[in-house]
């Protein structure tokens, strides 16, 4: 599945002309989340688990510079971008995955530095990978 999750979000960056490279599978015991900024999106139905798109400071401002090529616009417009962008790979997961009676959360943000939280005590699988300037984790973790 964790192949479906990162076609799910070369798909979606794809979109605005960003190109993800250099993909790496691991696995965790905990579904831990480390970046600047985070998105987490709720599976629910007959499957129960999380998904999360970390981003540094780079993808996060490597994203927003293509999505809003020249705009000054405050910063909540930025996250609500990224947002967006976790919401549309979530969906696309779904799709690709194709569980059944499951269905995604409206994404959760966080935002600050040294971020470092545990979201679930379940073994997670992530896939972290690079854009030009940055770097993207995904988690995901069902219960």
């Amino acid at each position: 599945m964790t192949q479906h999750l990162y076609e799910a979000l070369k798909e979606s960056l794809r979109m605005f002309g960003i190109e993800p490279f250099s993909p790496v599978e691991y696995q965790g015991s905990q579904h831990i989340v480390e970046s600047q900024i985070i998105a987490i999106v709720g599976l629910t139905g007959n499957k129960k688990g999380t998904i999360t798109v970390e981003f540094d400071e780079g993808a996060f401002d490597k994203i927003v510079k293509t999505l809003m090529p020249g705009m000054d616009v405050e910063f909540s417009v930025k996250l609500s971008a990224l947002s967006e962008i976790a919401n549309m790979m979530s969906g696309n997961f779904l799709s690709r995955s194709k569980l059944l009676a499951v269905d995604i959360t409206p994404p959760t943000m966080l935002v600050g530095k040294n971020i470092k939280a545990i979201i679930a005590n379940i073994d997670t699988n992530y896939v972290s990978c690079s854009i030009d300037s940055g770097t993207i984790v995904i988690g995901m973790s069902f219960q």
